[in-house]
C-alpha cells in the first residue's frame, strides 16, 4: 500500500486538483451512505481513472487490502445479529460490506492523485511550516520506503534475523530524516509553491465530479434508498 502511495513517482493523474478529489470523494460517500448498491456509480467512475491512467494495480491492491477490514465489519455484524438471536438480513450485511469497501477504496483515490503542488501552495497560506513539513514528508516518505524494500530484499538474501533488519531501518530514517531536514531548513525562507497542473487531467477530474453530482441528484429526486 506504502508503495502504491509514494513510489510510482509524478504521475499524470496527479496533475489534477486535490480539491475536486476531495469533492468527488465526499459525493461518493454521499451516494454510498444513501444506497450502497449505487456506488456502483463511484466505483465505476474509479475505475475509469485509473485504467486512463495506467493505474490499475493500485486500484486492485488497494481493494484486496480494504477488503480485509471490509469483511471483518460486515462478519462481525453477523456474529452479533447471531449472538443477539436477531434475524440476519444478508443484504444489510452485503450493504456494510460494500460501504466499507467502496468508501475506502475512494478515501485511497483522493490519496493515490494528491497534487502536491496545490496541496503545498495551500499549506503555504495556512503556515510556512505546514509547506516545510509537507515538502519533508514527501521527500522523505519515497526515499525511505525505496531504501527499505531494498534492505529487507538483501537481508532476506542473507537470512538476517528480522530484528536486526528492523534495527537498521530504524538507524536509516533518522540519518535520512537529518540529511533531508538539514537540506530543506536552509531553503525554508524561499520555499514559494507554485500551482501546477494539466488541463486534460482536470478536465477528466470535472467530468467525474459531474457524473457523481447527477447520480446523486438522481438518488435524491426519486428518493431511491
Amino acid at each position: 500500500m506504502s508503495r502504491s502511495l509514494f513510489l510510482y513517482g509524478l504521475t499524470e493523474s496527479r496533475m489534477g486538483s486535490t480539491l475536486i478529489l476531495i469533492l468527488f470523494a465526499i459525493i461518493s460517500i454521499l451516494i454510498i451512505i444513501n444506497n450502497p448498491f449505487l456506488s456502483v456509480i463511484p466505483i465505476t467512475l474509479i475505475t475509469i481513472y485509473y485504467i486512463r491512467y495506467s493505474m490499475i494495480k493500485q486500484l486492485l491492491y488497494g481493494a484486496l487490502v480494504v477488503a480485509i477490514p471490509s469483511l471483518w465489519m460486515s462478519l462481525s455484524n453477523v456474529l452479533t445479529l447471531y449472538i443477539m438471536a436477531k434475524p440476519i438480513d444478508i443484504f444489510n450485511v452485503l450493504a456494510i460490506f460494500i460501504k466499507a469497501e467502496v468508501g475506502a477504496l475512494t478515501i485511497l483515490f483522493v490519496m493515490h492523485n494528491i497534487n502536491i503542488f496545490e496541496l503545498s501552495y495551500i499549506s503555504q497560506l495556512l503556515s510556512k511550516k505546514l509547506t516545510f513539513t509537507i515538502i519533508l514528508l514527501m521527500r522523505v516518505l519515497p526515499h525511505f520506503l525505496k531504501e527499505a524494500y531494498e534492505m529487507i530484499y538483501i537481508h532476506k538474501l542473507k537470512n538476517e534475523k528480522m530484528w536486526k533488519t528492523l534495527a537498521m531501518l530504524f538507524i536509516r530514517s533518522d540519518e535520512i530524516i537529518a540529511f533531508f531536514t538539514e537540506g530543506l531548513y536552509l531553503k525554508r525562507n524561499h520555499i514559494n509553491p507554485k500551482l501546477l497542473y494539466r488541463k486534460h487531467t482536470l478536465l477528466i477530474q470535472l467530468i467525474l465530479i459531474i457524473v457523481n453530482i447527477a447520480g446523486l441528484v438522481f438518488i435524491k429526486q426519486f428518493g431511491i434508498r
